[in-house]
């Protein structure tokens, strides 16, 4: 795994891990999932909604507003431009982290390198990735919330890493590559 800025941490003690390490700890039962969490999940798309647990029909990148509002678009840039357009973006330290991901959001990518889709999210709490066609797909990420907010990847048998905010980064994932079934917190 390459973290470029931050360290990945364990939720029970996020002060304690060391840059550039993984620490696994436990994710929550799935009674403490999102509700639906199997669910597919509707976004709008260019007019039009779509169900992305089945295809994500020429979406590249969608975000995850909450829940129940989720925007998909044709690129990354076009989905960037709309979430600043709309006041949802952003810019937690006066300084720009990365262009792959926007200001204040976690973004996932199913390639490694940040590449292929990208699905992101700036709602709290854990939320199953089946529903967003996401699941077992996860193979890079980046953290460009605020520096003290943690993001993290379960895999629905108890096992998790985190990940800070502040730009951190993973360009792969290493045996974490396409394992994550789970978001949050």
């Amino acid at each position: 795994m390459t973290l470029a800025v931050g360290s990945v941490a364990a939720a029970l003690a996020p002060a304690a891990a060391a840059s550039g390490s993984t620490t696994e700890a436990a994710t929550p039962t799935l009674a403490d999932r999102s509700p639906g969490a199997s669910a597919g999940v509707l976004a709008s798309f260019e007019g039009r909604r779509i169900d992305l647990s089945r295809d994500w029909d020429g979406a590249r990148s969608c975000a995850v507003v909450s829940p129940e509002d989720v925007r998909c678009y044709v690129s990354n840039e076009q989905a960037d431009a709309a979430l600043a357009a709309a006041g949802l973006t952003s810019n937690v330290t006066g300084e720009t982290f990365d262009d792959q991901c926007a200001n204040g959001w976690l973004c996932l990518f199913d390639l490694p390198n940040f590449g292929g889709r990208r699905l992101i999210f700036q709602d709290e709490g854990w939320q199953s990735l089946a529903g967003y066609g996401f699941q077992y797909k996860t193979s890079s990420w980046i953290n460009n919330q605020a520096c003290d907010d943690l993001g993290g990847l379960g895999d629905g048998v108890g096992g998790a890493i985190y990940i800070s905010g502040c730009g951190a980064r993973a360009s792969e994932l290493g045996d974490w590559d396409n394992r994550a079934v789970d978001v949050g917190p």
